[in-house]
């Protein structure tokens, strides 16, 4: 039995004279090896092939061909492609290339789930991540009318082992002023868990209070070496008020996070994240449109001196401030619309140009990024025909960028530009709003 255990182990590319070894110089745990010096009689096994995201992408695509069952009602389905780059001055320029299928499905009037397949690619000068591949599940219970319940879960970014370049590139595409579309490439698994509290006052008042707990799987770094983020506990309330048309929300949320450590070192002591925003909608002939304002607080940290062991500094908080605004033609300025046109896409064949301003201003305290502001122009186009909708949009961002850890406090020209297009299918007729999410999720 041992015998033939070992040639099945040797014909998958498996060493046949060891058991869990971890430095074979010669079949560097991929190919076939038949004698490791450095295993001591134990088994090499290769690294597991990572088919579980095209595994998932035939599944949703066989569920999507084939017939639902009575009870599973599909509600939504698209995909979307999405690629920008950034540039900073002779520091080097940041791409990225995004893409992503979602579905949206309900099981009776309780359950709801939404699915999500993604791909990205990551560069920057001669240092690239990926392709990587990845999948995340959300699914919604409503156990009544006012509550919500929530949990989901997000495969890791596809990375295996970074080296200390591909591990550098990882921790900059986060910096907030690049907002590429993937901020967070290189990452563990996510499991959520929350839940959802509505509370109406009177007919023209709702108050919704959400909590979510995220559990961040570690993630392995520079060989040898497992990077594990904190955990994260969050609040969030929103108060919104139809009293006036269209409608005013504002939202506040705080979040707890764990400390950050890389082999049992503390990289980034625990914090407390608080942000607030508030948002309005206006429907002005010929115009109409949304705007929103926000401030974000990274709250305050301690990171090790990484020049003389033992010490550490402490920094923060960063404060982060955003302003958008989105512009479209009316829906009361265009003759010959009907109550129809209230739904999220219409029925009759339609095309919906938009603009979206954006500016962020980025004001930390003794962090790498000391200072800097970006601001950005995407006009967009939609086709709406019958329940699809086919978008297009590109956008033009410029800005500037303080580093103090240049000696000098140089400052460098931020500039860039993002692209995007998809397809979005409304599979059943619904004039429902959006559910609403717990806190971090």
């Amino acid at each position: 039995m041992s015998a033939r255990r070992d040639s099945r182990r040797a014909a998958r590319g498996a060493c046949a004279g060891c058991a869990a070894c971890t430095s074979c110089a010669g079949c560097a745990g991929r190919v076939a090896c038949t004698s490791c010096a450095g295993c001591a009689g134990r088994v090499h096994r290769l690294p597991p092939r990572r088919f579980a995201p095209v595994l998932a992408a035939v599944a949703l695509a066989a569920l999507g061909a084939a017939p639902a069952p009575a009870a599973v009602e599909w509600r939504e389905t698209g995909l979307s492609m999405e690629a920008a780059r950034q540039e900073a001055g002779p520091g080097g320029a940041h791409a990225q290339i995004v893409s992503l299928a979602h579905a949206e499905m309900a099981f009776g009037a309780r359950w709801e789930a939404r699915l999500e397949l993604s791909g990205s690619l990551t560069e920057r000068e001669e240092t690239a991540l990926g392709p990587r591949a990845g999948a995340a599940a959300l699914v919604r219970l409503r156990p009544h009318e006012a509550w919500l319940l929530q949990a989901g879960l997000r495969t890791p970014g596809g990375l295996r082992r970074l080296d200390a370049a591909s591990f550098a590139l990882a921790r900059e595409v986060g910096e907030p002023l690049l907002a590429l579309p993937d901020p967070e490439p290189a990452r563990g698994l996510r499991v959520h868990a929350g839940a959802v509290r509505g509370l109406a006052f009177g007919y023209d008042w709702k108050l919704l209070l959400a909590a979510g707990y995220d559990h961040a799987g570690a993630v392995e770094v520079v060989a040898g070496s497992s990077l594990r983020p904190g955990d994260r506990f969050a609040l969030e309330a929103t108060l919104e008020t139809t009293r006036w048309k269209p409608p005013l929300r504002a939202r506040a949320r705080i979040a707890r996070e764990e400390a950050e450590r890389l082999e049992g070192v503390v990289l980034r002591s625990a914090r407390t994240l608080a942000a607030g925003e508030a948002s309005a909608a206006f429907d002005l002939p010929p115009l109409a449109g949304s705007g929103s304002v926000g401030l974000a607080s990274t709250g305050r940290a301690t990171l090790p001196d990484l020049e003389i062991h033992g010490l550490a500094n402490e920094t923060g908080p960063a404060l982060l401030g955003h302003a958008s605004l989105e512009l479209r033609p009316s829906r009361r300025a265009r003759a010959g619309r009907g109550a129809g046109d209230d739904l999220p896409l219409a029925r009759a064949p339609a095309w919906r140009p938009a603009l979206t301003l954006t500016w962020l201003r980025l004001l930390p305290r003794e962090m790498p990024l000391a200072d800097g502001w970006s601001a950005r122009v995407e006009p967009a186009l939609s086709l709406l025909r019958g329940r699809s909708e086919y978008f297009c949009r590109i956008g033009w961002e410029t800005g500037r960028l303080s580093f103090p850890a240049d000696g000098q406090g140089s400052a460098r020209t931020l500039s860039g530009w993002r692209a995007a297009i998809g397809v979005r299918r409304e599979a059943t007729p619904s004039g429902r709003a959006g559910a609403p999410r717990a806190a971090g999720g």
